[in-house]
């Protein structure tokens, strides 16, 4: 080979060279082809649920198996209400007991006398007594949870509003339609109802409807005392006819023997409206109600079931199945009842008492059967 070929040769040689080299140092320049390795994040640990207040008592209410319920309601109207909590909280059994509210407080005062109490929701009837000698179980964290309205609930949650009966005038319709039926309570002061009126004689719904110095503003649309005691002075004028009984009242009026009743227990109105009476209730401003309270007694045989229960009595459950039994005791009006609808037509507000007027609920009895003229005593 010659010289000079040799030559040639060696300088291709040599520029291959040189372009392998710079290729492999741009390779070195770029990334790393081979991945880099990454940290596998550590296993995050499950945060263990914390069970809400009802589940808590549930979970405590089954380990002691049921309750024992004294209640002034009958069989028939708990029933379902019985029913529906044992199908919510199977294992947790409730035992009733049925008596008046006198039979009921003598009951209690005795087993607490002897510090052994037997029974685990129950009626305080009219006596503050359950509260100055510290018998009611705080109930705070089971209001708190359910948000009941704090006019549903009293003495710092140790007593509640189990139901409440509504009061207020009704009157015949037949005896007196269209415009002739009456707008008021003022109404009724009319001349023309002279011998037409008749009057629950115990007066109920006005000794609820008073406001007192205790509630403070926290019960709007109250009478003060002493306009209660001036109007009944003044309706006596019309010559009432007094009964004792809401059902013998609401008779007198559904019959049409008299045009009105002063005041009448609504479940009673109710009872009667609904099969056909040609009855209606007057739109007063504002409808009394007479209270039927319930409390969790200290030291109660099954305290987590009764507190359970009481949730589920103060709770909308529980309100929603009272109302199925007793449409009346739907104070919210928050049901689509017949009831319901006619008492929201009125436009009236119901504006239940608080625990205050159990002291004054005696004196304002005598107070008031004077004013109308019935015999006291």
């Amino acid at each position: 080979m010659n010289r000079k070929l040799i030559g040639i040769c060696s300088r291709a040689v040599l520029a291959t060279l040189v372009a392998l080299l710079a290729v492999a140092s741009l390779a070195a320049c770029g990334s790393d082809p081979t991945p880099t390795p990454t940290a596998t994040p550590a296993p995050q640990a499950t945060p263990t649920p914390v069970p809400g207040l009802l589940d808590q008592l549930y979970a405590a209410a089954q380990q002691e198996g049921g309750i024992v319920w004294a209640t002034t309601d009958t069989e028939e109207r708990t029933t379902a209400i019985i029913g529906a909590f044992e199908a919510k909280y199977p294992g947790v059994k409730v035992s009733l007991i049925t008596a008046n509210s006198a039979e009921l407080r003598e009951r209690l005062f005795l087993e607490a006398q002897a510090g052994r109490i037997t029974v685990d929701v129950t009626d305080p009837g009219r006596d503050n007594r359950v509260i100055e000698e510290d018998l009611a179980e705080d109930l705070t964290d089971i209001v708190e949870e359910l948000g009941v309205d704090p006019n549903l609930v009293y003495s710092d949650n140790r007593i509640w509003l189990k139901v409440g009966v509504p009061h207020a005038p009704i009157c015949n319709t037949d005896r007196l339609p269209g415009d002739e039926f009456p707008q008021s309570y003022a109404d009724l002061l009319d001349p023309k109802f002279d011998g037409e009126i008749v009057v629950e004689n115990r007066l109920k719904g006005f000794i609820y409807l008073t406001n007192l110095p205790e509630y403070g503003d926290s019960r709007p649309g109250l009478w003060e005392e002493d306009d209660v005691a001036e109007y009944l002075s003044g309706v006596k004028a019309n010559n009432l006819k007094a009964q004792r009984g809401n059902g013998v009242v609401g008779d007198l009026v559904a019959s049409g023997e008299v045009s009105c009743a002063l005041e009448i227990n609504l479940s009673s109105f109710q009872n009667l409206w609904s099969k056909g009476a040609p009855l209606d209730i007057v739109p007063v401003e504002t409808i009394s109600v007479e209270p039927v309270h319930h409390f969790v007694p200290k030291n109660s045989p099954n305290p987590n079931a009764a507190k359970l229960f009481a949730a589920f009595l103060m709770g909308p459950e529980g309100r929603a199945l009272w109302t199925e039994v007793r449409p009346t005791s739907d104070l919210a009006l928050a049901e689509d009842t017949p009831y319901a609808n006619l008492v929201k037509s009125k436009g009236s507000k119901i504006v239940p008492p608080g625990t205050e007027l159990n002291d004054h609920f005696s004196r304002l009895t005598d107070k008031y059967l004077e004013a109308i003229g019935i015999p006291t005593g």
